[in-house]
């Protein structure tokens, strides 16, 4: 829970949900201490509210903005990758990869008169009829037409985006 001195500036800034702006305002009548602590806090506040702002001069933004545009830019940077890390690299995946494939040659017998057996597989009969039907031909026809407008449209578009240019 807050603290009174939270609760009381929450009061005086009309931050208070409705039920705590009830609450404060039955303990600053029954209690005086309370209340001599609000009066403080809001005595404080007004004088915050009637304090002017410091503002700078008329010529600090284009002085402060001259001092950017003249101190020097940093450049990009431009980092050299060492080859011989990547030459590192690519000879550990060169042995990594040849030691599997060695040691997988190594496993097979070769003496063994058997042959490997291959899975028989069936490819299903396709119904070529459906694709020569004049309803497939005009769905076809459609959708190459509204491609076509599309790819013209993007091309008009960056035409018109590189003259404006």
């Amino acid at each position: 829970m807050m603290n009174m001195d939270d609760r009381l500036w929450d009061y005086i800034d009309g931050v208070s949900s409705p039920e705590e702006r009830s609450a404060v305002d039955q303990l600053l009548k029954t209690d005086p201490v309370l209340k001599m602590k609000y009066d403080e806090l809001l005595t404080f506040h007004q004088q915050l509210q009637s304090i002017e702002l410091d503002e700078p001069s008329m010529g600090f933004k284009n002085r402060v903005m001259e001092q950017v545009l003249a101190s020097p830019h940093p450049s990009t940077l431009k980092t050299k990758v060492d080859q011989r890390i990547i030459a590192a690299i690519a000879a550990f995946f060169i042995l990594t990869i040849g030691g599997m494939l060695g040691y997988t040659l190594s496993q097979i017998d070769w003496n063994s008169g058997g042959s490997i057996p291959v899975p028989k597989v069936e490819i299903p009969v396709i119904n070529w009829s459906i694709f020569g039907s004049p309803s497939f031909l005009l769905f076809f026809l459609s959708v190459n037409v509204v491609l076509g407008l599309v790819l013209l449209d993007k091309m008009i578009t960056a035409r018109r985006k590189h003259s404006a240019n």
